[in-house]
């Protein structure tokens, strides 16, 4: 019997520790719920959380990743980590395979929140608008009424 034997894991944290290795949607979940985007962390910047998200996103399928921003919004309460998981549904552009106008209308809850996403969507530039998009933020603008627009809208 051997009694120093080396760990079968080689996966560590930051500081060292033996982890388990997580599938992506499970890192991107734990990714989404301990952070609030574009915020400092001890161990990492916002920017490179967001990075990170954005990362981890493109490599789960899309319909994990519209459920996540759903939980996101509306069981967390994270406003901006939804929306950014709402634009890399949109950056996937799956076309009719999946219907991004439902979810853009299921996580853009606030009057201010379609003009975030367009904000989030244009940080590179401008460029135009996926007629998707177009169709959810449609839907979100036709469901507010006189008051949450005067509330939350920004628009002057």
């Amino acid at each position: 019997m051997r009694l120093n034997r080396r760990p079968l894991n080689t996966l560590r944290t930051h500081e060292g520790a033996a982890t388990v290795p997580q599938t992506g949607v499970q890192a991107l979940r734990r990714a989404v719920s301990s952070c609030l985007l574009w915020e400092n962390e001890f161990y990492e910047d916002g920017v490179s959380i967001a990075d990170r998200i954005q990362r981890l996103a493109a490599g789960v399928p899309v319909a994990d990743v519209a459920a996540l921003a759903v939980e996101a919004r509306t069981v967390m309460n994270l406003r901006h980590v939804a929306l950014w998981l709402t634009l890399a549904v949109v950056n996937r552009r799956q076309g009719a395979a999946f219907d991004t106008a439902s979810l853009i209308d299921a996580v853009c809850r606030r009057a201010d929140e379609p003009g975030e996403l367009l904000a989030m969507y244009w940080k590179d530039g401008r460029k135009p608008i996926p007629a998707a998009m177009k169709r959810g933020l449609a839907r979100v603008l036709g469901r507010l009424d006189e008051y949450q627009i005067a509330k939350y809208g920004r628009f002057t």
